[in-house]
């Protein structure tokens, strides 16, 4: 009875403390990731009896601003070569001067939850950023920062670095007065992460039926999310509701354009591994763009996810009809509002095709929440058990890591029927996928051309799965996207190096093509293409030979990764480091810019280590080298994952 008494007192000891101090969480989000952490941070807190302020980096100078801040948590990822995404820029801006003082912000506590892939060279380097500028101004860091990693799966920080932020909180002691008193050293508390290999090593094969491990065991269960959202529905009429409520587009610089496919073919022979396809779409208003830019296109969920869903979750009789959406006057959530993409008056049709990202794969939470929808027992308990911190490796290897999504989860667990409320609350919004342009607005302003892999694998991609069902006249819409500087040099004498995989050949068909028309033949430029076989994916090479025979492409080299003539040159990184002493003195010597384009996962990441190990050799720190070249506009990449 003693142990519990203490117990509690020091839960409403803690709770006092924490309502002495302003603690303010703003997250930085792209793709609604962080959005989504620094949510559940926020209903975490709400459990535990803590009030957090929540606010986006977008709302900085309105709902909150420097002078007012006292404890921080910052939850930002990075966009393009490193930068920080759109609604950190504001912020940024204002705490970059070098005329502030260096305890500009030594009233503010803060820690740092950046989000990042080290597929891509500049891991984190947004949030990594915003910490020396942090420290630079005063401010003091009462928790270490901790850096995930999308490419091995957040989770693997995120979860442990969560645990130990309320460890860290417990330990701020009360600001007295206007004075904030420092956190005692024994505040630091070290994050100590398992690696997704020594967590799969523990595990005894479970599948997302059964786990032998954590059978009996007793789970500790997050709390239910409270819910939020009411969706009532209507027999009235509705124009059309807007685009995803009319939401800005991710790196919009324009208005939708919708456009006419004039030519849709494939590239790659029908036995090819990988099917590569090839468009040509004419915009019905003037689109203008550069050799390298690319667009954003608007795409729309799948048919056969669409008609799953409506069946499963008994919609179909509804599916024309008009649902209002609203916050529930009760809500427990703080400041809970209708998501940002979702119209509040919008038939379901509309809200499933274009708004929610029905591929979410889902977190932690929402599997919690999807507990209280499921009435088979065994399911439920395997369904708490993934949610759980027991279960945390094997939501890691089934779930987050496997890409399994929303729809996968309803299949596994057929008793599990949420309503639509709740996909609102917890679903993300679906994007636009980006493309580069493979044409030269000089060939013909008036038409752009783009290549494209059809995604197959694991599961069928929504954008190209789509795209390959398209002919001559068929309509898509289309967007302009900010520029990414992934431009061929200006200078007609400079050299540079193409290095790409795949469809990474698109930009660079532009760049030759833009060559040609210009008639530029000074300076060395070097093609490097990575395909499987020349005779069933090695795309456009009768093309790429043309321009090499008519002096616009300087040299053109191509590695077969399956064809048993290659010579051991299997792939792009293989040619560089075969051919490191030309690569080398083209950067050095000749100072020639690098373009990467493929995938960040495999090729770009063993091209940048190819390079560094090239670099390396010429008594020249590689990987400084590269930052440098990355800098100043030199060393350029457009990656995918």
């Amino acid at each position: 009875t003693k142990l519990i008494l203490l117990d509690s007192l020091l839960q409403e000891i803690f709770t006092l403390i924490m309502l002495s101090k302003v603690i303010t969480c703003v997250y930085g989000s792209v793709t609604g990731k962080s959005q989504s952490i620094a949510e559940q941070l926020v209903e975490e807190a709400r459990t535990r009896g803590v009030h957090v302020q929540l606010f986006s980096f977008e709302s900085f100078g309105k709902s909150w601003n420097l002078q007012e801040l006292d404890t921080l948590l910052i939850i930002s990822s990075t966009t393009g070569d490193g930068e920080q995404p759109e609604a950190v820029t504001k912020f940024w801006r204002k705490i970059r001067p070098r005329s502030l003082p260096p305890d500009h912000l030594g009233h503010v506590q803060f820690t740092i939850l950046g989000l990042g892939d080290t597929n891509y060279n500049q891991f984190c380097n947004a949030p990594k950023n915003l910490k020396r500028r942090l420290d630079e101004l005063g401010a003091q860091e009462f928790y270490p920062c901790g850096w995930a990693d999308d490419g091995t799966g957040l989770e693997l920080v995120v979860e442990p670095w969560l645990e130990g932020l309320w460890i860290s909180l417990e330990k701020l002691k009360v600001r007295s007065g206007d004075e904030m008193i420092a956190p005692d050293s024994g505040a630091v508390v070290n994050v100590t992460v398992a690696s997704a290999q020594d967590q799969a090593e523990s595990l005894t094969e479970p599948t997302l039926k059964y786990s032998e491990r954590l059978a009996g065991v007793q789970l500790d269960v997050p709390a239910c999310p409270a819910r939020y959202i009411d969706l009532d529905y209507t027999s009235e009429e509705c124009s059309e509701a807007e685009y995803q409520n009319g939401l800005k587009l991710p790196f919009a610089t324009g208005l939708p354009v919708s456009c006419q496919v004039v030519m849709n073919c494939r590239l790659s022979s029908e036995d090819a591994v990988k099917t590569y396809m090839e468009m040509c779409i004419r915009p019905s208003t003037l689109f203008e763009f550069s050799p390298g830019d690319s667009f954003g296109l608007i795409c729309q969920n799948l048919d056969a996810d669409v008609s799953f869903l409506l069946n499963r979750l008994d919609l179909d009789a509804v599916f024309d009809k008009i649902c209002h959406i609203s916050v529930k006057k009760d809500t427990k959530k703080a400041k809970a509002k209708v998501p940002e993409f979702v119209p509040r008056k919008v038939s379901t049709r509309v809200l499933l095709k274009t708004c929610l990202n029905l591929r979410t794969v889902p977190k932690k939470l929402f599997i919690r929440s999807l507990v209280e929808y499921t009435t088979g027992l065994t399911e439920k308990r395997r369904l708490e058990e993934l949610c759980s911190k027991q279960g945390s490796s094997e939501y890691i290897s089934l779930i987050s890591s496997s890409e399994f999504n929303l729809l996968d989860l309803l299949r596994e667990f057929p008793t599990c029927k949420p309503p639509l409320s709740l996909l609102i609350e917890h679903l993300g919004r679906l994007l636009p996928r980006p493309y580069s342009i493979s044409s030269s607005p000089l060939t013909s302003n008036k038409e752009l051309g783009f290549v494209y892999t059809v995604v197959e694998t694991p599961r069928p991609g929504v954008a190209t799965s789509w795209l390959r069902t398209l002919s001559a006249g068929d309509e898509v819409l289309i967007y302009p996207r900010s520029g990414s500087n992934f431009h061929p040099p200006t200078d007609k004498s400079a050299s540079y190096i193409m290095i790409c995989a795949g469809s990474g050949i698109g930009p660079f068909l532009g760049f030759l093509e833009h060559r040609r028309h210009l008639d530029i033949r000074d300076g060395t430029v070097w093609l490097l293409f990575g395909c499987r076989n020349k005779t069933k994916d090695c795309l456009h090479r009768e093309k790429l030979e043309t321009f090499v025979a008519e002096g616009f492409l300087s040299r053109l080299t191509i590695a077969c990764s399956r064809d048993e003539d290659n010579q051991g040159l299997k792939y792009v990184q293989d040619v560089l480091l075969q051919a490191s002493k030309d690569v080398s003195k083209l950067i050095l010597e000749e100072d020639a810019q690098l373009f990467v384009c493929g995938d960040a996962k495999n090729m770009g990441k063993s091209v940048n280590e190819a390079l560094i190990k090239i670099l390396n050799t010429e008594n020249v720190n590689g990987e400084d080298h590269l930052k440098q070249m990355s800098l100043n506009k030199k060393y350029k990449q457009d990656l995918w994952t």
